[in-house]
Formats: structure tokens, C-alpha cells, sequence
């Protein structure tokens, strides 16, 4: 016990170092690239095809009236972000980072050539993301330092998530009644999934590639943006880059306002934790809860 003490006495005495930091995060990189290789070799097949769509109409009758209900938890919170809590980054990091993953990309397109796991988007996404993350502040970090600031960030993310939500469900349907046409690319696919064949491939899409998304976006691209355009600018930049890096044009509006989201949600928090659990939502809601919105809508 009295050993026990005299380790926490030194660790709250030696907070944390550059060097422990970098240590740290070569493990995790050498575990999770060695993992993410050997499920490529060994599992060669791709994720689940888009099956039966689902018409955006029947979700946005769902969605839309969480828009008053997420403005009115907003306006309970009533916290306002601290401008000295976002790590700032520099271009070359930038630079380094977007280099980085390029290369790791090329060279995996050469071996894995044909290989459409998830996988292989994380993996490139991970090699530019800790490019980053080794120059984040370490007393800073990625997460919420306490208790109260956890709950904090998962009211404000519950406050986004319905925010951004019925927003998108208010613009699907005055877009259908106005351009039906040009609305019905917003449906969704249900994808087949099969829990225990794909169980990698859903945490890889639900949880890793969202985390290293908005390590990219957020942290990286507004870090960098922040000094120099201000916020409006940092958060829809950053928002419009998202994307349109996955290049799905027809849908590009949902996804740059669930950017806006995920940037003022950055902005407000310091933290990565609270973009990622909403970014995390979204892809969850999108792959596993949209099906069951469906099924359940067929039956009334």
C-alpha cells in the first residue's frame, strides 16, 4: 500500500513529459498499424453493399422535431468557449501531416490493391494523425481532464447532435416538396451488416476513422486556421474540406453542415472528445440507427 502511495505522490509530482508522451504514442501506432496490416492480409473481403434505400423524407419526419429540443438543452448549457484552450498548429505540421498520409495511402493502394476495407482509409488517416497529435500540448491532451467537464461535453454534444439533426430534417423536407429531384440523392443505403464477420469494419467506421477525422480537421486544419481567418472562417473551411474530401457531391451540403457541428463544438469544448462523440453519432446513426428507424416506420 505504502508503495502504492509513493507512485501516485511521484506522478502527481512528474506530471507527464514530451518525451512520455512520444513514447506513448509510438506504442499505440506500432500496435495499431501491426493490427491493421495483418487484418488486411488476412481479411480480404469488402464492407457490406447498400441494399434497400430508405427515402430521407421518412427520416426527416423523425428528426425534425428534435431542432426545439437540442435548442432548448443549448440554451440550458450556456457555456461559451475560451480561446486560449485550442492547440494551435503550424503550417509545415500541416504539411508533414498531409505528406505523410499520402505516402502511407500510395504505397497501400500498391499492396492491398483492390482491398476495400475501411482499413484502408484508417490507416492513412492514423499516419497523418500522429503527425499531429505528437505536437499537441501535453497538458492540454484530447479528452475532458474531469468529471464535470465529461458531462459537460456530452450535454453539448446531445444539444448538436439534435440541433444539427432536425436542421437537416427541416431542409430534407422543404427540399422534397420544392426539388424532389435533387433531394432523393440524400436517401440512404441499409447496409447488410453481419455483427460478428464485420464487427472490425463497424468499430473502424463508427468510432476509429470519426476520432481521426476530427484529429485531422479539427484540431489540425482549424489549428491551423484559427489565427489566421477567425472562427466563422476556421469552422466552415474546415467544414467544407471534410467535405468534399469524400467526394460525394450530391450530398455535400448534409455532410459540411454536420462540419459546422462538429467545428462549433471544437471551438466551444478545447477538446477533440466532443466533435469526435458527435461525428461518432452521426456514423452510427447513419450505418445502424436509420435501418431501424425504417423497419420500425413500416409497421405504422
Amino acid at each position: 500500500m505504502r508503495e502504492k502511495k509513493r507512485d501516485s505522490e511521484e506522478e502527481e509530482n512528474h506530471p507527464p513529459t514530451r518525451d512520455d508522451h512520444d513514447s506513448a504514442l509510438g506504442k499505440i501506432v506500432l500496435v495499431t498499424w501491426t493490427f491493421g496490416l495483418v487484418y488486411l492480409a488476412s481479411h480480404p473481403a469488402a464492407p457490406p453493399q447498400g441494399g434497400e434505400r430508405i427515402p430521407a423524407g421518412e427520416i426527416a419526419r423523425w428528426g425534425v422535431a428534435l431542432l426545439p429540443l437540442g435548442a432548448l438543452l443549448l440554451w440550458k448549457s450556456g457555456r461559451r468557449a475560451v480561446p486560449g484552450t485550442i492547440p494551435l498548429v503550424a503550417l509545415r505540421e500541416i504539411v508533414m501531416a498531409c505528406i505523410t498520409g499520402l505516402i502511407v495511402l500510395l504505397i497501400m493502394n500498391v499492396v492491398f490493391h483492390g482491398q476495400l476495407s475501411y482499413m484502408m482509409t484508417a490507416l492513412p488517416q492514423w499516419a497523418a494523425a500522429a503527425m499531429l497529435i505528437r505536437k499537441f500540448p501535453v497538458e492540454k491532451g484530447l479528452w475532458p481532464p474531469d468529471r464535470a467537464a465529461w458531462i459537460s461535453d456530452v450535454r453539448d454534444v446531445l444539444a448538436f447532435v439534435m440541433i444539427a439533426v432536425g436542421l437537416l430534417s427541416a431542409i430534407v423536407m422543404g427540399g422534397m416538396f420544392f426539388q424532389p429531384d435533387m433531394f432523393r440523392a440524400a436517401d440512404l443505403s441499409v447496409l447488410r451488416w453481419h455483427w460478428r464477420e464485420d464487427m472490425v469494419e463497424i468499430a473502424l467506421a463508427v468510432v476509429a476513422i470519426p476520432w481521426l477525422e476530427e484529429v485531422l480537421f479539427r484540431a489540425g486544419l482549424m489549428g491551423y486556421l484559427l489565427p489566421r481567418t477567425g472562427r466563422a472562417a476556421a469552422v466552415l473551411l474546415s467544414a467544407a474540406l471534410f467535405s468534399f474530401m469524400h467526394m460525394q457531391g450530391e450530398i455535400f451540403w448534409a455532410r459540411g453542415i454536420a462540419g459546422v457541428a462538429m467545428g462549433m463544438l471544437y471551438l466551444r469544448t478545447g477538446r477533440i472528445f466532443a466533435p469526435f462523440l458527435l461525428h461518432a453519432l452521426f456514423n452510427s446513426g447513419i450505418m445502424l440507427v436509420a435501418p431501424w428507424l425504417h423497419n420500425l416506420s413500416t409497421r405504422f
